[in-house]
C-alpha cells in the first residue's frame, strides 16, 4: 500500500522526461533544430514508403502478425493493426 504523501514520492525518470517534453514549444526551438526535426520526419516517412513491399518489410509483417497484441496503432501502408510497441 502506498502511504507516502505525493510530495515525498519518487518521480520516475520517464515522468520527468514527459513533463519536460510537454513544456516544449516547437516555435521556441532554434531554427536549426526545427529544420533538422522536419528533415528527420520527412526522411523517416520516405524510408517507410520506400521500404514498403521489400523482403524485410514482408518478413516484419509476418512477425507482427504472429506477435499479435492490442490493436493500438496502424502499420504504415498496410492498414494492419498492432501494439504501439510493435508498430514502432
Amino acid at each position: 500500500m502506498d502511504t507516502l504523501p505525493p510530495e515525498q514520492k519518487a518521480v520516475s525518470v520517464s515522468r520527468k522526461m514527459v513533463r519536460w517534453a510537454n513544456g516544449l514549444s516547437f516555435a521556441r526551438l532554434p531554427a536549426e533544430v526545427q529544420q533538422e526535426s522536419r528533415r528527420a520526419l520527412v526522411d523517416a516517412i520516405g524510408c517507410a514508403i520506400g521500404g514498403y513491399g521489400c523482403d524485410a518489410h514482408l518478413i516484419a509483417q509476418r512477425v507482427l502478425h504472429k506477435l499479435g497484441g492490442n490493436a493500438e496503432a496502424t502499420v504504415i501502408g498496410s492498414g494492419a493493426k498492432t501494439s504501439v510497441m510493435n508498430a514502432a
